[in-house]
């Protein structure tokens, strides 16, 4: 099965290498063409530009908060100290894994050295595959 795989591998990228090969015969450069905006664009830059000028700029606006969001506000200071008040510091707790949890961790590592070495592998034999056939 891996050997299907990897034929049909190989010979899928020595195609595409030779079909890019005959696009890059193909390309073709272009002359240089210069492109100049029309006239409603020249008006619509011009009207742009105008009504930037017009823009004032307002003297600074102070504003207070009304006597309901002062209320609210303070409401809200008061129940943020209230529940800061009721929490409490935990002492520190250390907790070690079990020999099942270590177990599984090195399970899990073993298996992905096994499938990084195994695809190196397939790597160096997909290479060596294709300096034999050139």
């Amino acid at each position: 099965m891996n050997a299907k795989i990897l034929t049909a591998a190989m010979s899928l990228a020595l195609s595409l290498t030779a079909v890019a090969a005959n696009a890059s015969d193909r390309i073709v450069d272009l002359p240089a063409v210069q492109v100049r905006p029309d006239a409603v664009q020249l008006a619509e830059r011009a009207a742009i530009v105008e009504a930037q000028q017009r823009i004032v700029t307002l003297d600074a606006v102070v504003v207070r908060p009304t006597t309901a969001q002062r209320a609210e506000r303070a409401a809200f200071l008061a129940a943020e100290q209230m529940l800061n008040e009721n929490i409490i510091t935990l002492a520190t707790v250390y907790v070690r894994p079990t020999a099942e949890q270590i177990a599984e961790r090195t399970a899990v590592i073993a298996a992905e050295r096994a499938q990084a070495m195994a695809s190196q592998a397939a790597v160096s034999l997909a290479t060596e595959a294709q300096a034999l056939q050139r």
